[in-house]
């Protein structure tokens, strides 16, 4: 990510501009490619004319740049115009291919979508979020009323249902029901009485596919021909073909499938399910992932790349239409920028004192979550959460500003954080500004009436709410703030939640402020989402590089993150003394020795734990002797006492056989088979192979010299150069353990 900053007056050049970034030396090649720049040592920055500026954009992506609000104009040139100015003039004097009555007005990108959809039975739309996919998808069934007979709308987000029965009533002449009874037995009774009755649309949420009895309701409505078209929102939510949504859309069958989602898919992977559903895709999906996926790891298991991207992108332009808000909106733009803040003395500690808590309780971690699961303590910490905190510098910043800036300039805020706690505690602190407050905990119905409010009433001033409860399927573009107590880690998530401020119909630019503690792992993941925001983008367009790809597979994706978490989890292996298990530690060496190595750690545990026991078990067994020696006169040796432990430790068989194998005549019989972890009592053994050794003699016949061949020196006698070790314990009656794969 490149910052751009207006300079009042260059060093080198009158009207400059002076641009900064995180070491790279593509970025510096590109920046050297610029006919007037010149590099400035002390701030490790370049300064550039402001001629120069376009030429930037071109060379680096505007994407990739960052800029106050002095520089909006500057950047909103080349690369943005000639998009729209390309989409513009595709969109020119288009009409519906149809003679229909639009009940509001569509734009132009819209009336695309349209004709685009009365000519396709399978289709996903991949508008950016604000674009109006739910207008889009309403067109298109009402104008196909006579065929489809009805239309189903599946909600991959429940609290957005009744968003889309507002929208109904905005956008169609139509009346739908909500398929939302208490009892899955009054949701079926609510799906039979719409399809006898006049309602054209229903609404139900893709939880409720669930149910055996809302599919079978659902079957007999699409197979008696009720149900002529789906509409699957949020669609990229079912992507996992194995989860249970997945599996419940793809038992819905229709004439037409719609499917929206904004953000379609992260991984090429994700892709299958939805062209399945959609009817594109009729490959397994294991052919399907061999065919667009590079696959690696450890057994060859694991997606490591992608490859045939052409073919996949062709196989996706079949069914997806994907428009950007810069290609088809002249929308005001969205400015970004970060508010530091610094703990309070009290705070720091507290943020130290977890930290070392978590270290301090290393072996309940470890049989409960991971690092990575402790970290969330020290984000609500930064974050202000009232259970652990009565200090939040982020909330009193936001109050600043909302005094000093916002208010007395008659605009309005949306607060976002991740846990309901803050939200509610915001609500509380900002109550002045007569806020609503959206959590999961608020019923879905009501969810709407709140934001009605909040766009309407002039003194409503804030809106706060949770990322998951408010940051989807609600408008809110009456804000002119959006504020991030702290961010999720799905850049997605977040880019859905800005844009409940930034749509059609948002009037002046949407300011985005992410509130960051100083020195704390807010500034790692704020690092990690400001380099990898337009990955999914990129990848979906078809124009993602293969580092691009390696970054979204990562599971931690910044170096900041992986340092903050690896000493962590290093401290946590080293005072618990278990070794870190994962393969690639170990080269995927599944040998016997490779296999010790790793559990050596807990074998010493187990080993000091036995210790223990057996004591304890001795001194148990001594105190119920007394009574036993009164009663019957018998004495318990407790010291000769031997109390064994069977240990559940994976063994490489085939190894230990061996080794025993290569030993016979050099080490005493019962000692070799005492190595054997399958044989508890080697002296049993020996007597049964002796008495086996006697029987056989019995019955040799005594004049045949070819039976006459036992070697008693000879721990397997049927060993030979041919015979394996499970051969030769087949032999004697045994038989070798496999390991479990």
């Amino acid at each position: 990510m490149i910052t751009v900053e207006k300079l009042e007056k260059g060093t080198y050049f009158d009207d400059a501009f002076k641009i900064s970034f995180r070491y790279d030396p593509t970025t510096v090649a590109k920046v050297k490619e610029l006919a007037e720049r010149r590099y400035l040592p002390e701030d490790r920055a370049w300064e550039i004319p402001a001629h120069e500026l376009p030429a930037l954009i071109e060379k680096v992506g505007l994407s990739n740049i960052k800029s106050e609000e002095a520089v909006v104009q500057a950047l909103n040139t080349k690369e943005i115009e000639d998009k729209r100015e390309a989409t513009q003039e595709r969109l020119k004097g288009i009409k519906p291919i149809r003679d229909f009555d639009f009940k509001t007005a569509p734009l132009p990108h819209q009336i695309e979508a349209f004709n685009y959809g009365m000519e396709k039975n399978s289709l996903l739309i991949g508008d950016e979020q604000g674009l109006g996919k739910t207008k889009e998808s309403i067109d298109i069934c009402v104008a196909r009323k006579k065929e489809l007979i009805k239309t189903l709308i599946v909600c991959g987000v429940n609290s957005v249902k009744y968003n889309w029965e507002k929208e109904i009533q905005i956008h169609s002449n139509e009346s739908c029901v909500m398929v939302d009874g208490k009892t899955m037995d009054v949701r079926v009774q609510q799906l039979n009485d719409w399809y006898r009755g006049s309602a054209y649309f229903g609404v139900i949420n893709i939880e409720s596919l669930r149910n055996e009895k809302i599919q079978d309701a659902l079957y007999l409505g699409i197979k008696d021909g009720y149900i002529g078209a789906i509409i699957v929102d949020e669609i990229h939510k079912a992507k996992n073909g194995g989860s249970q949504q997945g599996k419940a859309l793809r038992f819905l069958k229709a004439p037409v499938k719609i499917g929206l989602s904004g953000t379609p898919m992260n991984k090429a992977e994700d892709l299958w399910n939805i062209l399945t559903w959609l009817g594109v895709e009729r490959r397994s999906f294991y052919s399907f992932k061999n065919a667009y996926c590079t696959m690696g790891g450890f057994g060859g298991y694991k997606v490591i790349g992608y490859k045939n991207l052409n073919d996949r992108n062709a196989e996706l332009n079949t069914v997806m239409l994907r428009r950007k808000k810069e290609e088809v909106l002249d929308l005001p733009p969205k400015l970004y920028s970060t508010e530091y803040v610094e703990l309070t003395t009290a705070q720091k500690k507290q943020y130290r004192d977890i930290k070392n808590g978590i270290v301090a309780d290393m072996e309940n971690i470890l049989a409960s979550v991971n690092p990575l699961n402790c970290t969330l303590r020290l984000r609500q910490l930064t974050s202000g959460n009232p259970n652990l905190t009565d200090d939040s510098p982020k909330l009193d910043r936001i109050k600043e500003m909302l005094e000093e800036e916002i208010i007395p300039n008659g605009h309005k805020a949306i607060i976002f954080s991740q846990w309901s706690t803050i939200a509610k505690d915001l609500g509380i602190e900002l109550s002045e500004y007569d806020p609503i407050v959206i959590t999961g905990e608020v019923p879905p119905e009501q969810r709407q009436r709140l934001v009605d409010n909040f766009q309407t009433n002039p003194h409503c001033k804030v809106a706060i709410g949770t990322i998951g409860a408010m940051g989807t399927g609600l408008t809110l573009n009456k804000a002119s703030y959006v504020f991030f107590m702290d961010k999720a880690w799905n850049s997605g998530d977040n880019a859905q939640a800005e844009d409940r401020a930034h749509r059609i119909g948002t009037v002046g630019a949407v300011n985005v402020i992410s509130m960051v503690a100083k020195g704390t792992i807010d500034e790692a993941v704020e690092d990690y989402l400001l380099e990898n925001k337009d990955l999914i983008d990129r990848v979906v367009d078809g124009k993602g590089s293969k580092q691009d790809i390696k970054t979204i597979l990562k599971e931690i994706q910044t170096e900041a993150l992986e340092n903050h978490l690896n000493r962590l989890e290093k401290n946590i292996h080293k005072f618990s003394a278990v070794p870190d298990l994962s393969d690639e530690n170990f080269a995927g060496n599944l040998s016997g020795v490779a296999i010790r190595f790793k559990l050596f750690g807990l074998e010493t545990k187990c080993i000091i734990k036995e210790r223990k026991m057996e004591k304890a078990i001795k001194e148990l067994v001594r105190v119920l002797s007394v009574p036993i020696h009164v009663n019957t006169g018998r004495e318990v040796d407790v010291l000769n006492l031997k109390v064994e432990f069977s240990r559940n430790v994976p063994n490489n068989l085939t190894e230990i056989v061996d080794t025993v194998t290569k030993l016979d005549g050099k080490v005493d019989k019962e000692t070799l088979l005492s190595l054997l972890p399958f044989i508890d009592n080697p002296k049993e053994v020996l007597e049964k192979l002796e008495a086996d050794k006697e029987r056989d003699r019995q019955s040799t016949d005594p004049y045949s010299t070819q039976n006459i061949t036992e070697d008693s020196n000879n721990l397997f006698p049927n060993l030979n150069a041919q015979n394996s070790p499970q051969e030769a314990l087949n032999a004697q009656g045994a038989t070798i353990p496999q390991p479990e794969q």
